[in-house]
């Protein structure tokens, strides 16, 4: 079936405005482009004969900003409408970035990389729909030799929790952790609950030999520092 003047048209226009697109991303190194600009370059090897640009600014509206979205799970993905090539590219850059982000704190002094570790468990478990727990352990040099994440309802596990992180914390000889969990609501101050698993905690540490750094609570925009705000 021959294509109308009006489909080649077409055609040519979506080449030229994703060939205009790619040319301002590769001179401004994305710094010019708009976050839906962004999506659409992401967007163009999974949908190649398609203006993908009302489907980029559908999806941040839907989601509510860039990191939401590639941080979204593959099920919610699948029941906004997208192909599992768009769900592909999309899981592909969000795990990229995470795993920037670790590196960015592995075999570093975590005190000299205090904001970039706030950034990864931000990052990593801030958006979370569910509670989850990380913890980073730390050697005698600051440096992080392990990172383990649990998916846990704090309160409800909370004896479990700790006594797993202590025996881990002597199996690697730790010398200090960084504990973190998410709140799915946003509200990142801390419950009486949180406080009190805090508290035994690093009691439960302290007989180990193991510093309890920090304990932060995360949201996708927000966090909260239980050091920082006088409770440990």
């Amino acid at each position: 079936m021959n294509k109308s003047p009006k489909d080649h048209a077409l055609k040519d226009f979506q080449k030229g405005h994703r060939d205009r697109l790619r040319k301002r991303l590769f001179i401004t190194h994305g710094d010019g482009l708009l976050d839906y600009e962004i999506l659409e370059c992401l967007l163009f090897a999974s949908i190649p004969r398609q203006d993908v640009k009302p489907l980029a600014k559908k999806l941040l509206q839907e989601y509510g900003g860039l990191w939401k979205l590639l941080s979204a799970t593959p099920e919610r993905l699948k029941a906004s409408g997208l192909s599992e090539a768009v769900i592909g590219a999309l899981l592909i850059v969000s795990t990229i970035a995470l795993r920037a982000a670790k590196e960015e704190i592995l075999d570093k002094d975590v005190f000299n990389s205090w904001q970039r570790i706030i950034d990864y468990l931000r990052m990593s478990i801030g958006h979370e729909a569910v509670e989850h727990v990380r913890v980073l352990f730390i050697d005698t040099k600051g440096r992080i030799i392990k990172d383990e994440i649990k998916e846990a309802g704090m309160p409800n596990r909370a004896p479990i929790l700790i006594k797993e992180i202590v025996k881990k914390g002597v199996e690697l000889n730790a010398s200090s952790i960084v504990l973190a969990h998410n709140h799915p609501s946003g509200d990142v101050q801390p419950s009486k609950e949180d406080e009190e698993i805090t508290k035994q905690l690093v009691q439960s540490c302290l007989a180990v030999d193991i510093t309890v750094i920090d304990h932060m609570i995360m949201s996708s925009g927000s966090f909260f520092s239980f050091k920082h705000n006088g409770l440990l």
